[in-house]
């Protein structure tokens, strides 16, 4: 099965989230390699923040640690970003921007408890939150806890059905529970939104089905 599941990902040559971390910084998403396939994520650069700086000393200024947070992280100085925005969720704990970017943080350094804590939180605050719902469901993926990865992959997939991580991570999530049918529905998913590529999917949905 193992091997179906790396062709699988080879084929459709897609960086995913299980695959992946979540997306933007916000999405500060990054690739990561789970066991299973290439469950990696979808950008790597992270916009700039949107909220502007309030006018206050920075030292009590949540924005400002968040772009510090950024700035951090794009130096690659995974630690301190964490203690940036860590201050920025002291200084402001209802912000949901913060909170996923500490949970993508805490996702990529391998610390699933507190990935899954700061998303949840995320999507608490703001539960349109794509990515948010992505990177809890990498955690819980790593954590062993696939019905729960499957629940936040389909939140995600509702909230945006043309995502093409959260419907590649959810045919393979189905595959690894036997649910055939529902794995070969997100294949075909795929294969509408890869129609250069629908041939090799076809093949690859045939035996997906068949294991």
């Amino acid at each position: 099965m193992k091997k179906v599941l790396f062709v699988l990902v080879a084929v459709i040559g897609l960086c995913s989230p299980l695959l992946s971390l979540a997306p933007k910084m916000m999405d500060l998403r990054s690739p990561v390699k789970p066991p299973i396939a290439n469950l990696q994520s979808s950008n790597n650069s992270p916009p700039p923040l949107v909220n502007k700086p309030k006018t206050m000393s920075s030292d009590k200024n949540p924005d400002a640690y968040r772009n510090k947070g950024v700035t951090e992280f794009k130096a690659g100085h995974i630690q301190q970003a964490i203690q940036a925005f860590h201050t920025a969720f002291n200084l402001e704990p209802k912000n949901a921007q913060t909170c996923y970017n500490l949970g993508f943080l805490y996702e990529k350094t391998k610390q699933w408890n507190n990935a899954i804590l700061y998303s949840g939180k995320a999507i608490a605050l703001e539960p349109t939150m794509t990515n948010a719902y992505m990177v809890q469901a990498v955690a819980y993926f790593q954590k062993g806890n696939h019905v729960k990865a499957i629940q936040d992959f389909e939140n995600a997939s509702r909230l945006d059905p043309k995502n093409i991580d959260s419907l590649n991570d959810l045919g393979i999530l189905y595959c690894l529970q036997h649910q055939k049918e529902k794995a070969r529905s997100q294949y075909q998913q795929l294969v509408a939104l890869n129609p250069a590529k629908a041939e090799t999917l076809k093949k690859v949905i045939g035996k997906v089905c068949l294991l």
